[in-house]
């Protein structure tokens, strides 16, 4: 759907947009995705070419687009243009959040770097987040690395935060993940090692 070249769009819009917040995943889904290609330009537009590297345009229009169906119940608007402002304001906040994590977080090391489409986390992601769930080697975990958990996930961007509890804290699994953010388990999964990565660069 084009929410701006057809007459009958706009009515087509407000269709879907009815029937999303009612509780359709679609017509959310279809409502989103006519965003897509203004997301995608804007992306490419923000991304250096070195950023791009490690995350690709497409990558952060999907992390928008999971940010979006979660929060859809704030979003307040009604018109096509409501809509794209505030997926761009999204897709802005997630943009600093990366330069943030890969060119502010002075503690990385260059040579620690693994680029983010690596799906296999780090190998002690797994022991390092049992401080973010309720098993016994959590409660074992010294107060000082647990603190250290909470402030990376804190520094985290909310959808990162929230894959994170999910798959670690309630034990969900990607199938289940993906039916909470209405996509499918392939996006969930790269989206969860791009949050790990993010992770591991915030809490080393």
């Amino acid at each position: 759907m084009d929410v701006g070249n057809r007459p009958s769009a706009e009515a087509d819009y407000l269709q879907l947009l009815r029937e999303a917040r009612a509780g359709s995943r679609e017509a959310l889904g279809k409502v989103l995705e006519a965003c897509r290609r203004v997301l995608l330009r804007e992306a490419c537009k923000l991304l250096p070419p070195d950023l791009q590297a490690k995350e690709s345009c497409s990558d952060l229009v999907q992390d928008t687009f999971l940010e979006a169906q979660r929060d859809f119940d704030q979003f307040q608007g009604n018109r096509p243009e409501d809509l794209r402002a505030w997926l761009l304001s999204i897709l802005r906040n997630n943009f600093g959040n990366l330069v943030r994590a890969y060119r502010i977080n002075k503690k990385r090391q260059i040579d620690r770097e693994i680029r983010l489409d690596d799906e296999r986390p780090g190998p002690d992601i797994e022991r390092i987040l049992a401080a973010f769930t309720p098993s016994p080697a959590a409660q074992a975990m010294q107060q000082e690395e647990a603190e250290r958990v909470h402030l990376a996930l804190a520094r985290l961007p909310e959808a990162y935060r929230l894959l994170i509890t999910l798959r670690f804290h309630k034990d969900l699994t990607y199938d289940e993940i993906a039916r909470r953010f209405a996509c499918s388990p392939t996006t969930v999964r790269k989206a969860l090692a791009r949050a790990l990565r993010l992770f591991s660069l915030e809490y080393h």
